[in-house]
């Protein structure tokens, strides 16, 4: 069992079941699903988004919006996070791949 907090130079430092550091989500147990679920969450804010402005973009604006706003946030501390479960890494990779296709498919 570990204690709720522990003394340590007159501050009590209390225990907590994850923290944000550097923009990763870690948790007590290194599973990285808090992390994923930020990623997913953040990539699917995109979708209306993305379903509004396709038809505006040139092929050009298409790539550099995908490294500007996806790539760029799945790629931050994926040599960290990217030993999770297959199934969480699968929803992250699900999400880009729809997220391309919102992108480059026009009405």
């Amino acid at each position: 069992n570990l204690p709720d907090h522990i003394d340590f130079l007159n501050y009590k430092i209390n225990r907590s079941t994850e923290i944000k550091f550097l923009g990763l989500t870690l948790d007590e147990n290194l599973t990285w699903d808090k992390h994923i679920t930020d990623i997913s969450n953040k990539l699917k804010s995109l979708f209306h988004i993305f379903y509004n402005i396709r038809d505006f973009l040139s092929e050009q604006d298409i790539r550099t919006i995908y490294y500007s706003l996806i790539y760029s946030r799945i790629k931050y501390g994926i040599n960290v996070y990217g030993q999770a479960a297959k199934t969480k890494m699968k929803q992250i990779q699900t999400l880009q791949n729809q997220l391309l296709k919102v992108l480059s498919s026009k009405n």
